[in-house]
């Protein structure tokens, strides 16, 4: 069987809710072996509905298997010394780290990029936050409605003379996920390369601002705010839903 183009690369992934979870899922599927590591309070999404067979359970919930399959996990208070002892462990012999705690969490715990660069001085390690990890608004923390809103995709979201509306279900972090597998590929390549890590920031309002190109060009430009049109387009046509026989 042709190998997977991630076989022999290992993840330490410490992702929470969806979008760094989701992006190791996609790590996985191209080959990696991921470890997932929660605390001893185990990931939020263990606890989503629906279960199977509308059972509860820690192993059971639609949710959490939908962006954790592939992966295996363990189990470690990392409050606990001995458990930061033992993540550390893992790291050491890892090629990636992702995670998207709140800023300075994992800093606190003694596993950001500069304490696990000491362990492994090649590493390769990816941060994602609601706003990044730098500049004024890096310790602010936000879900998919949030980063819909300070994006501006919901201001160009809905019908004529309608409120902005933000898309529904999980998108941002989908879509940010896709953001944090393409910049891991780059830097993996160019440590194949050099043999250089490195720390990858994403910030997930960034990335969803990329789908308003036209819009942030025209704002910049003459300061105009683009209206919202439904299906229809700003400046092209035909471009819009149509009954059709």
């Amino acid at each position: 069987m042709t190998a997977l183009p991630l076989e022999g690369i290992r993840i330490a992934d410490f992702g929470q809710i969806i979008a760094v979870p989701y992006t190791a899922q996609m790590l996985a599927w191209l080959g990696a072996e991921v470890i997932l590591i929660e605390n001893e309070q185990r990931l939020t999404t263990r606890i989503w509905p629906p279960f199977a067979e509308a059972e509860p359970g820690v192993n059971r919930s639609g949710g959490f298997n939908t962006v954790n399959s592939s992966k295996m996990s363990c189990t470690l208070n990392l409050r606990d010394p001995e458990g930061v002892a033992l993540a550390k462990q893992i790291i050491a012999v890892s090629d990636v780290v992702v995670e998207n705690y709140s800023s300075g969490t994992m800093e606190r715990m003694g596993l950001g990029y500069v304490d696990v660069r000491c362990l492994r001085p090649d590493i390769v390690y990816l941060s994602l936050g609601a706003f990044g990890r730098t500049g004024p608004m890096k310790d602010l923390v936000g879900f998919h409605s949030v980063i819909n809103l300070f994006s501006g995709l919901a201001s160009v979201t809905g019908h004529k003379g309608s409120h902005p509306r933000i898309m529904g279900g999980l998108f941002p972090d989908a879509f940010s996920g896709c953001y944090c597998v393409l910049a891991l590929l780059e830097a993996l390549y160019h440590r194949v390369n050099t043999g250089e890590g490195q720390h990858i920031e994403v910030a997930m309002t960034e990335a969803l601002a990329t789908l308003l190109p036209e819009a942030v060009m025209e704002y910049t430009l003459d300061g105009t705010e683009p209206e919202r049109v439904g299906s229809r387009h700003q400046g092209k046509a035909p471009h819009d839903v149509f009954r059709c026989q």
